[in-house]
């Protein structure tokens, strides 16, 4: 979600951690990862990237192109852990 965000194919990756795994309101993914091919397959899929990131809804659409990272219950809510890989 970010990559499209930050202007399209950037030669980048983004994965962000920072849940128990499984979370009061029933979500059950602990982060998301993104490329550039997660970008291409949501659009492919008539995903409103944009429209996506003002809802503050990246799990359903990384859950529909399986960009969830999904760890089962942690036990530990205080190990959160975002990494953005940016190709120069």
């Amino acid at each position: 979600m970010f990559i499209t965000a930050a202007g399209g194919a950037l030669g980048a990756v983004v994965k962000a951690t920072g849940a128990a795994g499984i979370m009061a309101n029933g979500i059950v993914a602990a982060g998301g990862y993104a490329d550039q091919d997660t970008a291409a397959e949501l659009s492919s899929q008539g995903v409103d990237i944009y429209q996506t990131l003002k809802d503050n809804d990246a799990y359903h659409a990384l859950k529909r192109v399986g960009g969830l990272i999904m760890t089962g219950s942690t036990g530990t809510n205080v190990n959160d852990a975002a990494l953005a890989l940016l190709k120069r």
